[in-house]
């Protein structure tokens, strides 16, 4: 599995988020620093990859396993952050 997290440097629910993977992900025995890519998109081939999913806000993550890929946008992921994210995971491991 990969995860590929869009986030900026100014993006407020980025940290949130960040370590709700981090927890999620060390819960099910994985290691953020082995399955996260981060992706600042204050660099143009990141911002220009995010806007290929018809995005422009952050954070936004792209789940990827067996050519399969699941999103989670930004708005997707106000509310519960811990139950999306640990449900998109559910589904892919």
């Amino acid at each position: 599995m990969r995860i590929e997290f869009f986030k900026s440097k100014t993006c407020v629910k980025c940290p949130t988020v960040k370590k709700v993977l981090e927890e999620e992900l060390a819960a099910r025995g994985l290691k953020y620093s082995e399955v996260v890519v981060e992706k600042y998109i204050e660099n143009p081939d990141n911002l220009t990859d995010l806007m290929m999913y018809d995005e422009l806000e952050v954070p936004f993550l792209v789940f990827r396993k067996n050519g399969k890929e699941v999103y989670l946008s930004s708005q997707q992921l106000k509310g519960d952050i811990r139950e999306k994210i640990a449900s998109v995971l559910e589904a892919f491991l």
